[in-house]
């Protein structure tokens, strides 16, 4: 029997938790046999951040990746928090 080493473990045991964690579109897009859309890059950032360590590989390809997709998403993400702080603000008056 084929003894492993512990990084190879780790990288078989990341791939099994992205093929099962991610849709096929979320794959296929990773893969490039479709384009990748915001919503599906948002779908897989999503999920990588629920993830927790083991997507986190992903994350960062993502994020070396498409640029552009993570800067829309940061700019949502702010517009976001601004909403929310102006509630915040308004029910403290």
């Amino acid at each position: 029997m084929q003894e492993y080493s512990e990084k190879a473990l780790e990288r078989i045991w990341c791939w099994l938790l992205e093929t099962m964690s991610l849709t096929e579109e979320e794959l296929a897009a990773i893969d490039h046999q479709i384009s990748m859309t915001q919503e599906i890059y948002d779908g897989i950032l999503d999920k990588c951040e629920l993830g927790g360590p083991e997507l986190e590989d992903l994350f960062y390809r993502m994020l070396e990746e498409y640029p552009d997709f993570m800067i829309c998403r940061a700019e949502r993400d702010m517009e976001y928090i601004k909403k929310i702080e102006r509630m915040e603000l308004s029910e403290g008056e």
